[in-house]
Order: structure tokens, then C-alpha cells, then sequence
């Protein structure tokens, strides 16, 4: 008899190395271990095994964005695509002050969007997205306006909020941050959505909510309720940002991180090039996994703790 992923999983969670792992992480400290002897996949197994014990969003910290790509794959054959998700940084360069990726900035807004609400139980991310400042909880709720069918909504104030948060005045909307207003009708992209929507109104009352597609223009589906929300990167001061440790909460979240030692001298190699202030410090990062629980792998780890070998 052949076994499939999930089958391992099951085996796997009975291991006396997962059964260890499992057990020192199931609570809050600042528990530190280091796992020896794991290749290829093992690390994600390990992680999706241990992952149904241990309370907390686990954070999984890879050296780079294409080896991050591939544990997140991993990921997702082994705990699921519901319960994993993949945070991107925002430039098309990694560790350039340059143009953004609007994909990356989207998808990123989701994941934290996510990570506040305790809906990610699994993010995988790299060395220049763990480093990108991010909007704090309190300014992501602040900067976000939900809309419900039924809501009273003047087009007016409605208009008045786009353009005080730099969303772009279109014709047509077919980006992330625009939207446009025709009659009784508006378009509108946020930054937490993957489509834009479709707002009718009857004098003063969202009447419909309908998502849209950019290239038809027609309706798809529609929604009882939306939030919009702007670019945070774009219309916050310093005072708004934390860290992406503090975001996820220092008590709460559990990290695994890989290479730990060359992570610190990666963030302070970039933070170098900052004229923009965009990028935490790596003092800041390490203060905050000095204070919760983190498992590391690879030869360069950076903390003294327990020892867990897979054999």
C-alpha cells in the first residue's frame, strides 16, 4: 500500500522528534530549538506534522524568494492552500528603494490583512519581506472603510475618502488604487482585493456590491459586504509602521527560520542602502525573536537552543 503526503503527516506526528518539538513549543517563552539533520523537504513535513499541536501563526523565514517559492509549495501539499499563505516584498528589485510590484503590494495587504484578523496559520516569507516595515494593526483597522449593502453612503463622501487616501481618479479602472464614478455607479480596486468592485447606489444607500472583471467589464459575483483600503505604504508616517515580528505578535506567533545568523547580516547589509527608511533593523527583528518561541535549521544559526536531531 502507497502512501500519499497526508499519510506521511499522520506517521510522521508520532516521531519522537516531532513529539519533542511539539511539545516544547506548546505554550509561550521564548523557547529556542535547532533541528539538525533535516534535507529537502523534511523541514516542511516537520512543520505541517507539528503543525495541529502547537498553538500560534507559525512564520517561515527561508534565505531567499525562489527557496521560499519552493517551501510554500511544499507547504501547501502538506497543511493545505487555505492554511498557508506567502508574503512577498513590494519592489520588483528585492532590496532596492525602486518601483513597486502592484501584484506583490496586493498580495502582501492580504497576508497582513490576514495575520491581524488570525486567519494565517501558516506564512512563508524571505529576508527582504521580513525586513519591509508594516503597517500596524491599529493603522490597517484605522485606513480600512467596509462598505456593506444597505450601508448609508453618500458617492460624495465616499469620493472624498478615495482621494484623501491618493486613490487615482480614472476614466477606468484596471489597477490596484483606482477608481471611477459614473451616475449612481462606483468602480473602485482596493489594495486587500484581487478584483475590483462595483458599488450601486439609490441616493444615499449601497443598493448592490458586485466584484467585476477588469477586462469585460461585467459583473461576476456578488458580495453583502467589502472593505477598501489603500496602499498603507503610501499614506502613513513612520509613527504607523512596526515590525512584521510585531504585527504577528511576539507571545503569539511561533518562527522557524533558516539560518538566522546570515538572515541579521543580510538585514544589516540592506538597511546600509535606506534613504527611505523602508526597512526595519535588524537589532529590532532579533529583539523580538529573543522574546518568542523560534525553531531554526541550516549551518548558521544564531540562537543557543535545544537540539533536536531528525534522524
Amino acid at each position: 500500500m502507497s502512501l500519499d503526503a497526508r499519510d506521511l503527516i499522520t506517521l510522521l506526528r508520532e516521531h519522537p522528534a516531532t513529539r519533542r518539538v511539539a511539545e516544547r513549543l506548546d505554550g509561550s517563552g521564548d523557547v529556542k530549538l535547532k533541528i539538525e539533520g533535516g534535507v529537502g523537504s523534511s523541514l516542511a513535513f516537520l512543520a505541517a506534522a507539528v503543525g495541529g499541536s502547537a498553538t500560534g501563526t507559525r512564520l517561515f523565514v527561508l534565505d531567499d524568494k525562489e527557496e521560499a517559492a519552493y517551501f510554500y509549495n511544499d507547504l501547501v501539499v502538506l497543511a493545505g492552500e487555505e492554511n498557508t499563505r506567502f508574503l512577498p516584498d513590494s519592489y520588483r528589485r528585492p532590496g532596492k528603494v525602486e518601483e513597486k510590484d502592484s501584484d506583490a503590494v496586493l498580495a502582501r495587504t492580504e497576508v497582513l490583512n490576514a495575520l491581524v484578523d488570525g486567519q494565517a496559520r501558516h506564512v512563508v516569507t524571505y529576508t527582504e519581506a521580513v525586513i519591509e516595515r508594516v503597517a500596524t494593526a491599529k493603522t490597517l483597522s484605522d485606513l480600512s472603510m467596509p462598505v456593506s449593502r444597505g450601508d448609508a453612503l453618500s458617492i460624495s463622501f465616499l469620493e472624498k475618502f478615495l482621494l484623501e487616501y491618493h486613490f487615482e481618479h480614472a476614466d477606468f479602472v484596471y489597477r490596484q488604487g483606482q477608481f471611477s464614478i459614473r451616475g449612481g455607479i462606483v468602480h473602485v480596486y482596493s489594495f486587500d482585493e484581487e478584483r475590483p468592485v462595483r458599488l450601486e447606489f439609490s441616493d444615499n444607500e449601497v443598493e448592490s456590491i458586485r466584484y467585476f472583471n477588469i477586462e469585460t467589464q461585467l459583473s461576476e459575483q456578488q458580495a453583502l459586504r467589502v472593505v477598501l483600503l489603500p496602499d498603507v505604504n503610501e499614506v502613513t508616517d513612520s509613527s504607523s509602521y512596526d515590525s512584521l515580528t510585531g504585527l504577528a505578535g511576539t507571545r503569539q506567533a511561533i518562527w522557524w527560520v533558516k539560518n538566522t545568523a546570515r538572515l541579521r547580516d543580510r538585514l544589516d547589509s540592506l538597511k546600509q542602502d535606506d534613504p527611505g527608511n523602508i526597512w526595519i533593523s535588524s537589532h529590532r527583528l532579533l529583539d523580538d525573536l529573543e522574546n518568542t518561541r523560534v525553531v531554526e535549521w541550516g549551518s548558521e544559526p544564531l540562537f543557543r537552543g535545544e537540539i533536536i536531531q531528525l534522524e
